[in-house]
């Protein structure tokens, strides 16, 4: 950026040491020519530093993104057992229930209370929104849930 400055400083000094009259025909157009070359050269590096900025804005938020998609798939995988200690919802006492999902491999993981639930729930793979588990009384006695150290 600093060399487009330098070669329309050196043009204004050929302009000067030429003697060229700023109100010759000629010493008009050359000058027009030089001015906007100049506003050019200024332009030019507003957008590099803009650009820089956004670079620098994108790559930080591209850190936030990857670790929230840690935070999110070691939570997701591990069926809720890692949590951090200042996370409210997380009860450490609690059962889970892990679920493999007939359709796509994935383990599904929810809450043990669902077992004892009046109410009819349907558990659903997050992967492909296969029905992996419905608390009604066809539940077998092998997917009831393990005690798991946490």
């Amino acid at each position: 950026m600093e060399n487009i400055k330098q070669k329309v400083s050196y043009l204004k000094g050929l302009m000067e040491g030429m003697e060229i009259k700023g109100d010759s025909k000629d010493g008009k157009i050359f000058g027009a020519i030089v001015d906007i070359l100049d506003e050019m050269a200024d332009e030019i590096e507003e957008l590099h530093e803009v650009q820089d900025e956004l670079e620098e804005y994108l790559d930080n938020m591209d850190e936030d993104l990857s670790e929230l998609e840690e935070d999110f798939y070691d939570e997701a995988e591990c069926c809720g057992h890692h949590h951090d200690e200042d996370e409210d919802e997380f009860d450490p006492d609690e059962d889970y229930v892990e679920v493999v999902c007939p359709d796509c491999g994935d383990t599904v993981c929810f809450e043990a209370d669902i077992l004892d639930n009046e109410d009819l729930i349907e558990v659903t793979c997050p992967n492909c929104d296969a029905v992996v588990f419905i608390n009604d009384e066809d539940f077998q006695e092998e997917e009831k849930p393990e005690d798991e150290d946490l």
